[in-house]
């Protein structure tokens, strides 16, 4: 196969300006700029996708997408609610739930617990709750039995098998002493973050003797087809029950954590941009000493009637071979840097003794990575373009030698 003039020149220039110091330097730091600014904008993409995923199969796979609540407290015929809204065709699933804060007492310690009141036998439908209980339950929450948060527990010094103490003021809002209750801690419920530390579990007949409740709820917990349309879907399947209920969605809670994430990754390609334009004025410099150095060259392959569009190829070719190296050698070292993050991470962590992600604090205890293929054709291909772009005008330039001046010595 022939290769075109133009490419045989660009090689031919790049072998040549090895003997040049300095222009090798520039030209290997422009390589290595676009190598550096792509390994670097992968990582942080591939940790933004993989909190995104973090966020969506494990954060909200234990809150609830949208939550519908009656107005007119409790909600009676849940039964016939619930079997409407599942009927829906975007809602997948619902489940009944009473919510009432209450403090938990052990020994001398006091703390502040959300508890919620769950039908075992659907709230599976709507949560992945039960993968994170320690130890799995085999039989259902029996009356007296809980489930704490592990975060809870382990402030209070519970383990499973103790008996912590609920105590739950009147919900009318009398200023009577409140009502102590005897509970048996049969698992502990270990997500991670802030939600170990607030969390409480008792089965939902339980919640209704403790409610005051016979067979009501105080809502619906909903499953939709899609997250990020939760509020929509939430809002139009409410808008079909006969009562009056008030609405929410995972968004109201936790949605600025999708947000910042989108946020960053629009910063992130702007950054991108950034370094690669930086590194391709490198090549621009590059291209033009070499014109510079090679004018006499260049005058002869125009007097032997080489195209002007020959010599444009050439300095084109000759930057986008530059930027391949660099978007080549960029791409494989990032994959590798994001395959092989967690654990170059683990080992800074283990030599400063330190923890950059507490799970204590966040639901994740490292930072998950997802490379998409999307993202690392979209970085090739933008770095490359850019290398490509900034080889216009010393090519420009190199075919407006004239001839006559650099032959003549004038």
């Amino acid at each position: 196969m022939i290769k075109p003039l133009s490419l045989q020149l660009a090689v031919r220039f790049m072998a040549a300006r090895q003997r040049s110091k300095m222009v090798s330097f520039i030209s290997a730091s422009s390589t290595l700029g676009i190598a550096v600014g792509i390994i670097a904008i992968l990582l942080v993409l591939s940790a933004m996708n993989g909190f995104e995923r973090a966020l969506q199969e494990k954060l909200l796979g234990v809150i609830p997408d949208a939550e519908i609540v009656s107005l007119e407290r409790p909600m009676s015929n849940w039964q016939g609610f619930q079997q409407q809204l599942v009927a829906l065709p975007e809602v997948e699933a619902a489940a009944p739930f009473i919510q009432l804060s209450a403090m938990v007492v052990r020994g001398a310690e006091l703390r502040a617990v959300q508890l919620r009141g769950i039908d075992e036998q659907l709230q599976p439908t709507v949560s992945d709750y039960q993968q994170y209980l320690e130890p799995s339950l085999k039989e259902p929450l029996g009356l007296g039995q809980m489930v704490l948060g592990a975060g809870l527990a382990d402030e209070l010094g519970v383990e499973v098998g103790d008996t912590v103490r609920l105590m739950i003021a009147p919900e009318n809002g009398d200023f009577k002493t409140p009502k102590t209750y005897s509970f048996e801690v049969v698992s502990l419920f270990r997500f991670g973050g802030q939600i170990d530390s607030i969390s409480g579990f008792v089965s939902l007949q339980q919640g209704q003797l403790l409610a005051k409740q016979t067979d009501t709820v105080d809502g619906l917990e909903l499953k939709v087809n899609d997250i990020f349309a939760a509020s929509r879907i939430a809002y139009t399947a409410a808008a079909k029950l006969p009562i009056y209920v008030y609405v929410t969605d995972w968004t109201r809670v936790h949605g600025h954590v999708y947000k910042d994430i989108q946020m960053v990754r629009g910063v992130v390609y702007m950054v991108m941009a950034l370094i690669i334009a930086v590194a391709c004025f490198n090549i621009v410099s590059t291209l033009v000493m070499t014109v510079q150095d090679k004018r006499g060259e260049i005058a002869i392959l125009l007097t032997m009637g080489t195209k002007s569009s020959t010599i444009i190829r050439t300095f084109i070719w000759q930057g986008a071979l530059s930027g391949f190296i660099g978007v080549a050698s960029g791409v494989a070292l990032g994959c590798l840097a994001v395959i092989y993050l967690n654990p170059i991470i683990g080992l800074i962590e283990q030599l400063l003794g330190t923890s950059l992600l507490s799970a204590d604090v966040y639901f994740i205890d490292h930072i998950p990575t997802v490379l998409q293929r999307q993202d690392v054709l979209l970085v090739a291909t933008i770095a490359w373009g850019m290398a490509i772009v900034s080889t216009i005008y010393p090519a420009w330039r190199a075919s407006k030698i004239k001839p006559a001046r650099e032959l003549g010595g004038h």
